[in-house]
């Protein structure tokens, strides 16, 4: 993956720009947040994901994460269900000049590893994210700051039923509820 590191003050000018019919377009200037993951020169970035690498009872961590050639140190906050949280700092100070960013996530040798709910902010930040469901649009999941998810379940109809919440001691249900309607059995 690669990014640019990012030239301009947020919100100094408009992320909108109108076309010939008139409508709002977002702007593709570099530098603007639309465009994507633009990190600060010189400013600290926190990187987390989860990762299955087949292994769920050993901490260690068998991928390297770079950044412009320069390896980033992982540490392993978390083991849940055999997935671990890794967690390191990205130091955009050790790359002082760069104008671009080539970030890559490299397995070791010969192992498989899956990887989900990749996610990189600034040190000094909160940072939640949310997975929808891409056809009811309902939500699924909430990841709080500290890298474990909130699951939301549904019944048939659209009603909240269940709401479980990943911790490391695995994935508690925190709420349940069940409903009926009384039946009219009178004519």
């Amino acid at each position: 993956m690669a990014t640019i590191i990012h030239t301009l003050i947020q919100k100094d000018s408009s992320y909108l720009t109108i076309d010939t019919k008139k409508q709002y377009l977002t702007k593709t200037t570099t530098g603007l947040y639309p465009n994507g993951f633009e990190p600060y020169p010189g400013k600290q970035y926190i990187f987390d994901a989860w990762v299955n690498d087949g292994l769920p009872n050993d901490k260690s961590i068998n991928l390297t994460l770079n950044i412009n050639n320069n390896p980033v140190t992982l540490q392993c906050k978390a083991v849940v269900e055999g997935w671990k949280l890794i967690e390191g700092t990205i130091d955009l100070s050790t790359v002082a000049g760069a104008t671009a960013l080539n970030i890559a996530i490299v397995p070791a040798t010969g192992k498989t590893i899956y990887i989900d709910d990749i996610r990189m902010h600034p040190f000094d930040a909160h940072m939640k994210t949310y997975a929808y469901d891409d056809k009811t649009m309902r939500l699924m999941a909430e990841i709080d700051e500290n890298g474990f998810a909130t699951f939301y379940e549904y019944d048939d109809e659209g009603l909240l039923v269940r709401v479980k919440k990943e911790t490391e001691k695995g994935i508690m249900t925190l709420k349940e509820s069940r409903s009926t309607y009384r039946r009219n059995t009178t004519p």
